[in-house]
């Protein structure tokens, strides 16, 4: 695996929009092609985001039309946008994820946390999620998870806190229109 840190967390709000206003890949990030080519801090980003592309950055591994499930990246040309997995499941909090990776939009967050036994409060989620399928699922120190904003643009909450058992207090569904959701689901 790879092992790359962020070296300050004003960094996390610069790489936010990595797109047009940024487009070279930030100090504690690294890009990594499908091909095997690696792009290191100040190397310009790729022109073309292609399937299985990865970018590792502060507490997190994000993979290109991937989510990531059962301890590798499932890869999916029908999803549009980034998936997105922590590299460290031993913390009690993480920081936001990114919203946009060379011009490309995270969307999900399946089974981002998974089996985060020690996280015992949610992080932001950007509104470019949709996916949020076993987001929170096993997070045995998870107590309150009200103050959490689901985004209006999220269709799927399949089993997100699913054995979440400490779990007591839940978020705010949006009302949106098609939505899948399943949140406490045991198997």
């Amino acid at each position: 695996g790879h092992n790359y840190t962020s070296e300050t967390s004003t960094e996390l709000s610069i790489c936010s929009v990595c797109g047009e206003e940024n487009k070279t890949v930030p100090n504690g990030g690294c890009y990594i092609s499908l091909d095997g080519s690696v792009y290191n801090p100040g190397d310009e980003f790729p022109e073309e985001v292609k399937l299985g592309d990865v970018f590792v950055y502060g507490e997190y591994e994000y993979c290109y039309k991937a989510e990531y499930s059962d301890g590798y990246w499932k890869k999916d040309l029908t999803q549009i946008g980034w998936g997105v997995r922590v590299l460290d499941k031993r913390k009690t909090a993480y920081e936001s994820v990114l919203t946009s990776i060379n011009n490309q939009p995270v969307t999900s967050l399946s089974y981002t946390y998974f089996d985060c036994d020690n996280i015992v409060k949610t992080p932001t989620i950007p509104s470019t999620i949709t996916n949020l399928d076993s987001t929170f699922r096993q997070c045995d120190s998870l107590v309150d998870a009200s103050d959490l904003v689901i985004p209006e643009g999220v269709t799927c909450m399949f089993a997100t806190f699913c054995e979440s058992y400490a779990l007591s207090s839940a978020p705010t569904i949006p009302s949106t229109k098609a939505m899948t959701v399943a949140l406490f689901v045991t198997d």
